[in-house]
């Protein structure tokens, strides 16, 4: 995040950001990882709270935690920037 280029539009609360392969990919990576999850507790539910599933749970927090933080990061700049009309 700290190369992007965002501009931010205060009267109108709008923020324009370019899109991203890695935001996208790990949005792709948090779903499919939650949709493995709530399967397998569905399908399987003795499996609910295992050791086998620790792994994928975890790092959909790690994932879920990086996206927080892009999210921070992104607060941030829009605290620190000027407006900007972006009709």
């Amino acid at each position: 995040m700290h190369k992007t280029t965002m501009r931010f539009d205060k009267l109108k609360k709008q923020v324009e950001l370019p899109g991203s392969w890695i935001t996208l990919i790990l949005l792709m990576l948090l779903f499919s990882i939650k949709y493995f999850l709530g399967v397998t507790n569905a399908l399987v539910p003795e499996l609910a709270g295992s050791w086998i599933l620790l792994v994928p749970e975890f790092a959909a927090i790690i994932i879920a935690g990086v996206l927080v933080g892009r999210v921070v990061s992104c607060w941030q700049k829009y605290q620190k920037s000027t407006h900007v009309d972006l009709n």
